[in-house]
């Protein structure tokens, strides 16, 4: 089977969580986090972003998973999809139907 490689854009405590849990699955590789914290050790070996546009240009990444404020989900997932990335978001997908 494919082992999907995949991003984590926000990386607070749900962000964290996820990492964890999907590094025990055998088809998950987790190969990079963006976040704006600085100092971040996450566990594994994964590149990190400062930006999440920089996150999506990654050609290694199939997944990307955005663990962020509610705010900012359906631009970051608008953009993922456009850079042929598949995308987990948490809920909601916007704050508004205008989004």
């Amino acid at each position: 089977m494919k082992t999907y490689k995949v991003g984590i854009i926000g990386y607070g405590g749900f962000g964290q969580f996820l990492h964890h849990w999907w590094n025990r699955l055998e088809q998950i590789q987790i190969v990079a986090i963006a976040d704006t914290v600085t100092g971040l050790q996450p566990e594994g070996n994964c590149k990190l972003y400062e930006s999440w546009k920089e996150l999506l240009t990654d050609p290694q990444i199939d997944i990307v998973s955005i663990v962020t404020p509610p705010a900012l989900h359906a631009e970051m997932a608008c953009a993922a999809m456009q850079a042929g990335k598949h995308v987990l978001l948490e809920k909601p997908a916007a704050l508004t139907a205008a989004s």
